[in-house]
């Protein structure tokens, strides 16, 4: 992958702080190389049209989540952030990673999503009305300032979480085509923001591995009930013959279960649950953890995630 400062970036004689980019992949090598929007043209040789469509952002077309309370950012200008102030940004609005907000969790509870209140903050402080709402935000960009200054070994931790992520997967490409840069656009900040929940979750993961119990809950073949549990992991797979949702979920006594269920069912990590009944179908191993894996399973939420 070509890094910002590579040559093919400067054909036209723009500057390297680009607030948007081109990711191109050569068909036959696999070859990517990011290419600046002002240089695509000049790169390829022929001119390219309906690009447009690449940056089309359908939430900057519906009403601002929570109403105008939270405002909305300047239009216009150079609306562009350095990643290492995105990520202290991230850090400050989301308790370190903790209380991460994503889109779509954020259009479920109607809330603002991490990456809009960061986009608030920077560039839409102005329009705020509401001054608890505005001294909250200008709170978090101190805080973000205090970060940036005197924690930059906890960013570079975060940036380092992006190892973790699959790099075969959109998510995992872009990630680590975003942050090759210096400087993150505005349309970017969400994909940016989104790596101190790697962060947190890498780290919570450590924690849990190193108190988790080798073996299995129980034998093949045996049925389980009534245990209560910890969601550690909530994916849905989608595929040919519909969506699935893998579930791993973490018992009282520090034992792996993990469950394919059929369709989607709605569970989300740290959310508590019992396993009223489930039949054990496999053991497995997984990056050296013992997984119990079931079917058949029925289960009862406790209490919301936190």
């Amino acid at each position: 992958m070509e890094s910002p400062g590579d040559p093919a970036l400067r054909l036209c004689g723009k500057s390297d702080r680009r607030a948007k980019l081109y990711v191109l992949r050569h068909t036959e090598t696999g070859e990517i190389k990011q290419v600046g929007a002002s240089c695509i043209t000049l790169f390829l040789g022929v001119k390219i049209a309906g690009l447009w469509t690449l940056e089309y952002d359908l939430d900057e077309h519906l009403p601002a989540l929570g109403g105008q309370v939270w405002g909305e950012p300047a239009a216009g200008g150079d609306r562009s952030l350095h990643k290492l102030d995105t990520i202290a940004l991230a850090l400050a609005f989301s308790e370190g990673g903790r209380g991460y907000i994503s889109r779509a969790r954020a259009r479920d509870r109607e809330i603002p999503a991490t990456a809009d209140t960061i986009a608030t903050a920077v560039w839409g402080l102005a329009s705020i009305r509401n001054q608890a709402v505005r001294r909250e935000l200008e709170d978090g960009v101190a805080k973000a300032h205090r970060i940036r200054a005197e924690q930059p070994e906890l960013i570079d931790a975060v940036l380092a979480s992006a190892a973790t992520v699959d790099p075969p997967t959109d998510y995992g490409m872009n990630l680590r085509t975003l942050l090759a840069g210096e400087y993150v656009s505005a349309k970017s900040v969400g994909i940016a923001a989104s790596l101190v929940a790697v962060h947190a979750r890498q780290q919570q993961y450590d924690a849990e591995r190193a108190t988790l119990v080798p073996g299995f809950v129980a034998p093949k073949g045996a049925k389980v009930a009534d245990l209560d549990a910890t969601v550690t992991v909530s994916r849905i797979i989608d595929g040919h013959y519909g969506s699935k949702t893998l579930l791993v979920l973490r018992t009282d006594g520090n034992q792996l279960i993990k469950w394919f269920a059929s369709g989607v069912r709605d569970y989300e990590p740290g959310q508590r649950v019992r396993i009223l009944r489930a039949t054990v179908k496999d053991h497995e191993t997984f990056r050296d953890q013992d997984q119990t894996v079931v079917t058949r399973a029925k289960l009862d939420a406790l209490e919301p995630a936190a």
